[in-house]
């Protein structure tokens, strides 16, 4: 079979992966081992699944590693402003979101991770948000580019990585505050997507990911846990 076509069944299958892995580990069975076991295997398929296509979609180890100056400054300069962002929404809607502290701490009571959530919080924040830079930027947004306009890949990959987090936090809010939520996610996406054309280089993009996520565990660390 021709490579392009099999890249296009990749991406088309990579746009929806995570959010059935979220609706099942997240939504339909929370703290089972059928949720463990989605879980895992969501998390392997995000590192393994570009695997086979990062030559064709231009992703190569020195677009995290190469530390140059321009996209490590651009990553601070644009987590900062993301971060002060989230970090203001909440406290101006502060009364708002802790209306819903005991669903949190039940969720995270259900995943067991209460007792070492500081390293977990790393993880998430360092580890994690380079999988998903690695994956819906450098894999499904560079995959697209070879089909799509920038614009239209940038809309279409930051949709789809927005999807999985309105299944999450329409756990704990109303649709209408969800799809707003998502929506800022969304936002998120295009600045990461917009990030890595500039700059050529993922490292930008994960260190404002990582900065963000940071902001978001810390919130839930000191004020709901």
């Amino acid at each position: 079979m021709n490579k392009r076509i099999i890249l296009l069944v990749a991406l088309l299958f990579g746009l929806v992966m995570q959010f059935f892995g979220a609706l099942g580990y997240f939504v339909l069975y929370p703290g089972t081992s059928v949720a463990y076991g989605l879980y895992v295997a969501t998390k392997v398929l995000l590192v393994i699944l570009p695997l086979y296509f990062l030559r064709d979609v231009g992703v190569w180890w020195k677009t995290f590693f190469s530390w140059d100056k321009s996209p490590v400054q651009h990553g601070f300069l644009w987590g900062g402003i993301l971060g002060f962002v989230v970090w203001l929404t909440f406290f101006v809607f502060q009364t708002e979101f802790l209306l819903v502290k005991e669903t949190i701490v039940d969720k995270v009571s259900a995943y067991r991770i209460q007792a070492f959530f500081i390293p977990f919080a790393l993880f998430v924040s360092i580890i994690h948000s380079g999988i998903e830079e690695y994956y819906w930027r450098g894999f499904v947004f560079g995959g697209l580019k070879k089909y799509l306009s920038v614009p239209y890949a940038m809309t279409v990959s930051s949709l789809a990585f927005a999807s999985h987090h309105f299944l999450i936090v329409n756990e704990f809010f109303s649709v209408l505050v969800s799809l707003g939520l998502t929506a800022a996610v969304m936002v998120g996406g295009l600045v990461w997507c917009y990030l890595y054309q500039r700059t050529g280089k993922l490292v930008a993009s994960w260190l404002s990911h990582a900065i963000i996520d940071g902001v978001i565990l810390g919130i839930v660390y000191f004020y709901f846990l």
